[in-house]
């Protein structure tokens, strides 16, 4: 079936894997020309431009408007929104970045990964309470969301060996005994390191 745009969209994802970012492009626009609704499609596109992008602002800029037109696929969807502020966080426009993440927060606002791309912009911006707040929220919304874990730890004072830190550190170590991608296990052992790191 050559007009079968799920494929062409699987097989944009296969090259983009394999490091072959020219023909990822040209499969995943012609999913989107087969199906100019394939949102899916639109986010994997922007993926693969985005490739390089921290060294060139073209690229950055188009990444961003394909994920523009995804968001207007569906805008109850905040996946590109995140994918914006990634880019934006690369070329370190954090006001810009920030305002985006708080739409995401806004079209979903029970989204773990809205809460954390919002808590990572302000943690760039050096606003350590507000971004510990967003943490937290996103840990309200999934309690074995790693990212969020992982930046309390970052972010928190643990000295003291406060019940805070302690209930941390077990939530951190009930979270590693799940199924977790490899840098998600690498980043929350990281964290405990650091909070034992502060409390010795």
């Amino acid at each position: 079936d050559p007009n079968q745009a799920k494929a062409y969209r699987l097989l944009g994802i296969i090259a983009h894997k394999y490091y072959k970012r020219d023909l990822a492009q040209q499969l995943l626009t012609r999913a989107i020309e087969i199906n100019p609704s394939d949102i899916d499609a639109y986010i994997e596109l922007g993926i693969a431009m985005k490739y390089g992008s921290e060294l060139d602002p073209s690229r950055a800029q188009n990444a961003i408007e394909i994920f523009e037109m995804a968001f207007k696929i569906d805008p109850s969807c905040a996946r590109p929104l995140m994918m914006i502020v990634g880019v934006l966080i690369e070329h370190n426009s954090l006001d810009q970045a920030l305002v985006i993440a708080d739409l995401a927060v806004e079209v979903e606002p029970q989204s773990t990964h809205s809460h954390v791309a919002r808590a990572n912009v302000l943690k760039l911006q050096g606003n350590t309470l507000e971004a510990l707040s967003e943490y937290k929220i996103a840990l309200l919304c999934d309690s074995n969301c790693a990212l969020a874990l992982a930046g309390l730890a970052e972010l928190g004072k643990h000295k003291d060996n406060s019940q805070e830190s302690q209930d941390l550190i077990k939530q951190i170590k009930a979270c590693l005994k799940n199924q977790l991608l490899r840098s998600d296990e690498i980043s929350l052992n990281f964290a405990l390191a650091k909070i034992y790191d502060e409390q010795t």
